[in-house]
């Protein structure tokens, strides 16, 4: 009961900044999801470890610690998702799956090793003794470190679990962006691809498409690398785990009769080529691509080793996306803030001022 509670503390608890490992990173973490963070980045200068946080595609730094604890905090993540400690000179990647309450009461699945309903139920109960109102999210930290001149650095991708019931509607885009992609998701072959820089919410609007496409009892059938959130009525396929390749996997899928097939990311001309030669042989072939614009999804597939007339001849649609904040808080507003917010230089952004999803689409 006691190990329960005692490892589900609030965030905004800490007046100072932390000084175990294992504290820092459940701060860390919970800050990042506070400020509506796609992405922390962990690097060492000096004598400090700086906190940098990606927030609209814009970074930020958040804060630093001193590096006597640098060490301590990589090698806590590393275990939590399941790294080799030891290795700091090839480049690794993991996950690990977390649970958060009100923002502020962060559990990592790992560390307890109870995932099971009666944990949870005991762990919910722990908290109604102190919370009027529980609000559970469920996400996934994926860690990936990589050797630098000045020793690793390593990267937190937050990876907010997507409901079934999540919609083209709930993802901010236009109402008349959303009316041409409803025409274009019902076709029956042709490729859609979407575009867009890190952190403009491509995956988010793939899985909304897939969401909506599970409405007509459809075949869906997908490739990804890693698989961010799981859907049900969708066969998703993850790759990363080197028990199958790209290739042999959309080999297999095809001979499954899907009706839409879905690749996580083009990121090489072997998944370029799948996804045009599926469109080709009459599946509906949904994939995100990273191009600045819809000019740019044409020049990246060419650069790929699809030719123009084969790219014309498949593709139904782009979409290309940006997300940005219209408006930063800052303490020159008349805007309230916690001490913990006021003691950090970074933008805070509020429920009301969340990212603004822009779009533009080409039909085909």
């Amino acid at each position: 009961m006691n190990s329960i509670k005692k490892e589900m503390f609030p965030y905004a608890s800490f007046n100072t900044f932390p000084k175990t490992a294992i504290d820092i990173v459940r701060f860390i973490v919970c800050a990042a999801i506070n400020n509506n963070a796609s992405d922390v980045y962990l690097d060492l200068n000096g004598v400090m470890v700086d906190v940098k946080f990606r927030c609209c595609n814009n970074i930020s730094l958040y804060t630093s610690f001193k590096s006597d604890m640098w060490d301590k905090v990589k090698n806590k993540l590393k275990i939590l998702c399941n790294l080799e400690i030891t290795n700091s000179h090839t480049p690794q990647s993991g996950s690990v799956q977390v649970i958060v309450y009100n923002k502020q009461f962060l559990y990592f699945n790992y560390i307890s090793g109870c995932s099971n309903s009666d944990a949870m139920d005991e762990r919910v109960y722990h908290l109604r003794n102190d919370l009027e109102k529980i609000i559970e999210e469920k996400l996934s930290l994926r860690l990936s470190t990589h050797p630098t001149t000045t020793g690793e650095c390593l990267t937190i991708r937050l990876i907010y679990h997507i409901a079934d019931n999540f919609s083209l509607t709930d993802i901010g885009m236009p109402s008349h962006i959303i009316s041409m992609l409803r025409e274009r998701v019902y076709l029956q072959h042709g490729l859609l691809l979407i575009a867009g820089a890190t952190g403009s919410g491509k995956t988010t609007t793939m899985y909304a498409i897939m969401n909506e496409l599970k409405k007509q009892l459809v075949n869906i059938m997908t490739i990804e690398d890693p698989v961010e959130s799981y859907l049900t009525n969708v066969r998703q396929t993850e790759i990363n785990n080197g028990m199958i390749t790209f290739d042999q996997c959309i080999r297999s899928i095809l001979r499954h009769a899907p009706d839409v097939i879905v690749i996580g990311e083009i990121r090489d001309a072997s998944a370029a080529a799948a996804a045009v030669r599926a469109a080709l042989l009459g599946k509906f072939v949904i994939a995100t691509i990273h191009a600045p614009n819809i000019q740019g999804v044409f020049h990246r597939m060419i650069n790929l080793g699809i030719d123009h007339n084969t790219l014309s001849t498949s593709l139904v649609g782009i979409i290309s996306q940006t997300l940005y904040t219209p408006t930063h808080i800052t303490q020159d507003n008349n805007t309230t803030l916690e001490e913990s917010d006021i003691m950090h230089d970074v933008p805070i952004v509020t429920e009301n001022h969340k990212a603004i999803l822009q779009a533009e689409m080409l039909y085909m």
